[in-house]
Order: structure tokens, then sequence, then C-alpha cells
């Protein structure tokens, strides 16, 4: 009966496996035709704007819809390198070389919040509590009469 499960078991697991395979192989069969040629990506140009100069080298005019200039990675300083890695990363900065995983503690600290917490967050109810308390509800004198160009029934 033992062996039955066991074999169960891996013959499901060798079943995902062949799926998954199957399904990796024809994403990359449906992507790779639409991926652009390696030169396109390597000899890159940014669009740098026309720029008009006088006979003595002062700039009079610029034209152009994006001012660009190509800036060396060198050139770039470290701290600029970290930030744009920080706000590009998934995982943050600190798990940026690290392997692809879940991050653990962020589901973790989501979980906790939303077990605490039910319904709309309690950043944006507070101050709507807060300033419906302070002030008697009012009852309309609209409410029991008719809309306007209605009449009612006699």
């Amino acid at each position: 009966m033992l062996t039955r499960v066991l074999l169960g078991v891996v013959a499901l697991c060798l079943a995902l496996a062949v799926v998954a395979v199957g399904l990796l192989g024809f994403a990359v069969a449906v992507t790779y035709p639409k991926l652009p040629d390696l030169a396109v990506l390597t000899d890159y140009r940014p669009k740098i704007p026309l720029r008009i100069y006088t006979a003595d080298g002062v700039q009079i005019g610029e034209f152009g819809e994006e001012r660009r200039s190509f800036t060396k990675i060198q050139d770039v300083p470290q701290l600029m390198k970290q930030a744009i890695m920080a706000a590009e990363a998934p995982m943050g900065m600190g798990r940026m070389y690290g392997p692809i995983m879940p991050d653990t503690n962020a589901m973790g600290r989501m979980a906790a919040i939303t077990a605490q917490t039910s319904g709309p967050s309690v950043v944006m109810t507070s101050p709507s509590r807060a300033r419906t308390a302070r002030r008697p509800r009012r009852r309309s004198s609209r409410a029991s009469s008719p809309r306007p160009g209605w009449t009612r029934p006699s």
C-alpha cells in the first residue's frame, strides 16, 4: 500500500515536471521570434536634441522632444546607482544580488496587518471617524419632501 502511494506521488511529480517543461517550451517558442536583434540592444543611441551654436561656440537654440545626454556608467555616482537599483529592484536593494525568491518577511508583515485590521486601512478610516464623531448628524428636510417636478399620488 505504501509503495503504491509513493509511486503515485512520484508519478504526479514527474507529470507536473513534464507540464512545467512543456509550458516553458511553449513560452519560449511564442516569445523568441518577437525578441529584438541583439545589435539593436547593444547599439544604444539616445534621442539627442538639435543644438544650434554661433560661430564662437555659444549655444543659441535647442530643439527636440527629449533632452537626453549620454553618460558613461563610470561617471554616475555610486549613490545614484544605488538609488536607481533600489527603485527598480522588485525586492529592494538589500536582496538585489541574492537568489530570486519571494519576500517572505514582507508577506508575513502584510498577513499580520491584514489579520489585525478588517475592512479599509486604519490610516484612512481614522480621520473620517474623528471627523464624524465631532459633529452631530443633521437631518435633511428634503428627505421627506418629493423631488422637484414630482407630484404625490392622491
